[in-house]
């Protein structure tokens, strides 16, 4: 069960931009301990700039984020992060297993040489890598890399795991064990991933959020079901200011059904669909 009570990540009136201009405008979500939220948006809508202001790498223009009731920068060893790309260097010989067991040194805790062997032995068995612990980390798949990553992030025990585009490098045969992988974590902590493939959607997922400048977060894929009508195409505004939905915020356009009629991708649409039908 859920935990309803403490409150993981906040964001209170945020405004950030850069030179250029604004990037995110007027941003308020909560979550709370062991939720699972799904970032969505096209490209330059915001979604990385919204990873780095819960990281505390950047700071709000206008407006308070707080990680576990503090700022990011003091709540940050809370915190793992996946990033989209992974730099390898093919020339340097490190094993799987090492760059596992090199995530015990992110902790805040001093870790014995037997719990870091013990921990790093749990985590390559979990991410389903036990088999390739002594390959060189530049031989094994991008989607193999991904998932050694994920594990040197858990080996600290954070309490919040942001993931950036996870699934890129990911063959779609190895998707459903993904998707459960990630299932597994956020029975433990609230993950906060964004993604632009829909057919990799943990069933855990219990929130969805559309960004493009604004935020908006949809509690449930039940409650977007009744938000958002299917009627075969997604609905034009007339007005172009988009249309106000779950908890009171203004999306760019109508949400998931415009945001993936905005990709035009039929085939993530008619997933999204599919989805709808049997997740609620």
């Amino acid at each position: 069960m859920r935990n309803t009570q403490s409150v993981a990540i906040e964001f209170k009136d945020v405004y950030f931009k850069y030179q250029q201009g604004y990037i995110l405008e007027k941003v308020d979500f909560s979550l709370r301990k062991q939720d699972f939220l799904l970032i969505l948006g096209p490209n330059g809508g915001g979604k990385t700039s919204l990873l780095k202001l819960i990281m505390g790498i950047n700071r709000p223009t206008q407006g308070k984020v707080k990680v576990f009731g503090e700022e990011p920068h003091i709540s940050k060893p809370k915190i793992g992060y996946v990033p989209q790309n992974i730099p390898v260097n093919d020339r340097f010989p490190i094993t799987v297993e090492q760059v596992v067991s090199l995530g015990s040194f992110l902790s805040n805790k001093t870790l014995s040489r037997h719990e870091i062997s013990q921990r790093t032995k749990t985590w390559l068995d979990k991410v389903g890598l036990t088999k390739v612990a002594k390959s060189r980390f530049c031989e094994i798949s991008g989607g193999q890399q991904q998932r050694v990553i994920i594990a040197r992030v858990m080996m600290s025990q954070p309490e919040i795991l942001l993931l950036d585009e996870p699934t890129n490098n990911i063959d779609i045969e190895l998707k459903d064990s993904f998707c459960q992988l990630l299932s597994n974590i956020s029975k433990q902590v609230t993950v906060v991933m964004v993604t632009h493939e829909l057919s990799f959607l943990p069933k855990s997922v219990n929130k969805i959020g559309c960004v493009e400048k604004k935020v908006v977060i949809h509690g449930s894929l039940s409650s977007l079901e009744e938000d958002i009508p299917f009627h075969g195409e997604h609905n034009n505004n007339k007005s172009g200011h988009g249309s106000t939905h779950a908890e009171g915020h203004d999306c760019g356009h109508q949400c998931m059904v415009d945001y993936l009629a905005h990709l035009n991708n039929n085939t993530n649409l008619d997933i999204y669909k599919s989805l709808m039908k049997t997740k609620t």
